[in-house]
């Protein structure tokens, strides 16, 4: 697996051998990608880490299935870390995928202010429709956070 069709041919490492989320040579999500080539650019500054990231559960959901999710880990009541990967607005600056649009920089801060605040209660009040037209997917998968922290 790799990037290239983002137009990067930067190789995405597989999981460790016997880890949890293996696919079997079917094509990877986007952000299980992004997020498997960051745990690999870990391990090789971190050889330790390997076993952390072998053990890991590696999943995506969006929509209604998140919030589903979150309360699912919550009722396991063990300490649990998420990395959520989700697109910010896709219309910040001159070269962004969509035509640029002048609240992106304000949106943005807002959601960083969000998630730099601890408090994931907080994401429930970004607007979710001021988000949809800046092509933000973060509200897809904020669920998850806001349900398993609750």
């Amino acid at each position: 697996m790799s990037f290239a069709s983002f137009g990067r041919d930067v190789v995405v490492p597989a999981l460790a051998e016997g880890a949890q989320g293996a696919t079997d040579g079917r094509p990877l999500p986007t952000p299980l990608m992004v997020v498997r080539y960051l745990a690999s650019r870990d391990v090789a500054a971190h050889p330790e880490h390997s076993g952390l990231w072998a053990s890991a559960r590696w999943m995506t959901t969006s929509g209604t299935d998140a919030a589903a999710l979150g309360k699912e880990l919550r009722r396991d009541q063990k300490p649990i870390a998420l990395i959520v990967v989700a697109d910010g607005a896709t219309c910040h600056g001159p070269k962004a995928p969509r035509a640029e649009d002048s609240r992106a920089p304000a949106y943005l801060d807002g959601v960083c202010e969000a998630l730099a605040s601890g408090q994931p209660g907080r994401l429930a009040q970004i607007d979710d429709d001021l988000g949809r037209e800046l092509g933000a997917t973060g509200l897809q998968v904020w669920p998850v956070l806001i349900a398993a922290a609750d």
